[in-house]
């Protein structure tokens, strides 16, 4: 979680570039599954992780969602299509 962390405000990663950056490249989903723990008032900024494609995903805290994820990005000025 420290690495997700270190995203800066407004910005957003893909699980593959947080599964190299802790040196595990081939383990994405392991990424995207351990978010799932975090609780719905984390500080850790799950919203900012999405697809390699750039899709947001329903995972996050607590299985909150797509839509959540949505309106946590675009309030950070994050553009989500």
């Amino acid at each position: 979680f420290k690495v997700l962390c270190q995203i800066p405000y407004g910005k957003a990663t893909s699980y593959g570039h947080v599964a190299k950056l802790i040196g595990m490249p081939d383990h994405s989903r392991h990424v995207g599954q351990a978010l799932e723990f975090l609780g719905p008032d984390s500080d850790v900024p799950w919203q900012c992780i999405v697809s390699t494609s750039g899709q947001i995903s329903s995972c996050g805290p607590q299985m909150e969602g797509a839509e959540r994820q949505r309106q946590e990005l675009e309030s950070e000025g994050v553009t989500v299509t």
